[in-house]
């Protein structure tokens, strides 16, 4: 996997919408808290998401931010792009790239194609705040 921020943060987004959809109240209020935590941990050390792992400090600053920060940029895209075409885009680059590896390039175009932004620079601008 040439860039596991991708894969890593679409894993997250997916289990928050699941829980979102089909979680118990519990199940949805430990979510929130769990997210909550990571932010206010990211804030103390900024690193970004398209590091080599042994970049970051630990399992933790890794964590808060390949995945949590990941999963939260992946929900402002779904919220910048709308739900029917977030979903219909990320199911064409899921069929696009079965079976191969995926790249942010191939993510940009997809998203890209069906919101009609210019997703790179918003994807960049989105990593490059903590929040």
């Amino acid at each position: 996997v040439y860039e596991p921020w991708l894969d890593e943060a679409l894993t997250d987004y997916s289990t928050r919408a699941y829980i979102n959809t089909f979680g118990s109240d519990g199940e949805r209020a430990d979510q929130r808290e769990m997210i909550e935590a990571m932010k206010q941990f990211r804030v103390a050390r900024v690193y970004g998401v398209n590091l080599p792992v042994m970049a970051y400090e630990d399992s933790l600053h890794y964590a808060s931010w390949v995945y949590y920060r990941g999963a939260d940029v992946m929900q402002q895209l779904e919220e910048k792009m709308g739900t029917a075409a977030f979903d219909k885009a990320l199911r064409a680059y899921y069929l696009g790239n079965r079976l191969g590896l995926a790249r942010r390039d191939a993510f940009e175009y997809y998203m890209g194609r069906d919101c009609g932004d210019d997703v790179k620079g918003w994807l960049n601008d989105a990593f490059a705040h903590s929040e």
